[in-house]
């Protein structure tokens, strides 16, 4: 995260905290960002520290909501990715946690394809969600879609 930060220039634009988001106290931030572990079944990595990191063993994501929901200050937002199809258990956890979506949107490979992954921005409270257009990452010819292409900073692109 730092490295990916630092390379992105992205370094004076907000700090980072590593370690266990379930031991962090009550914060004031203005959000909270996470790629939280999708799967809790299947196949395992051998190594321990993949493993937490990779699946919900170590860590739920009720669990992940409700530090999110410690951090934030009252209008704060919390950011995450989430697999499309299982959005529902995402959207539970957020509940049960004083959370809510406020806005989503689908990634999909291209325009004729399912949804593979949801981007969320949930806030406390209920209301409306904003769905904002898919996000296609490849264009109708298979190469890489122009937003794509922006938002990797690729093809001469300047960053935001």
């Amino acid at each position: 995260a730092l490295e990916n930060q630092r390379r992105n220039g992205l370094a004076a634009r907000g700090c980072l905290r590593l370690g266990d988001l379930r031991r962090m106290g009550p914060g004031h931030y203005d959000a909270v960002f996470c790629n939280p572990p999708y799967y809790s079944g299947g196949k395992a990595p051998a190594d321990t520290a993949r493993r937490l990191a990779r699946s919900q063993q170590g860590c739920t994501f009720l669990e992940v909501c409700a530090a999110a929901g410690r951090a934030m200050h009252a209008k704060g937002r919390f950011y995450f990715c989430w697999p499309a199809r299982q959005l529902p258990g995402a959207l539970h956890a957020l509940a049960q946690s004083g959370l809510a979506p406020k806005t989503l949107r689908f990634v999909h490979q291209d325009g004729a394809a399912a949804a593979q992954l949801a981007l969320v921005m949930a806030r406390r409270g209920g209301g409306e969600i904003q769905v904002l257009p898919p996000l296609l990452l490849r264009e109708e010819g298979g190469g890489e879609s122009r937003e794509y292409r922006r938002i990797y900073h690729r093809g001469g692109q300047e960053r935001e």
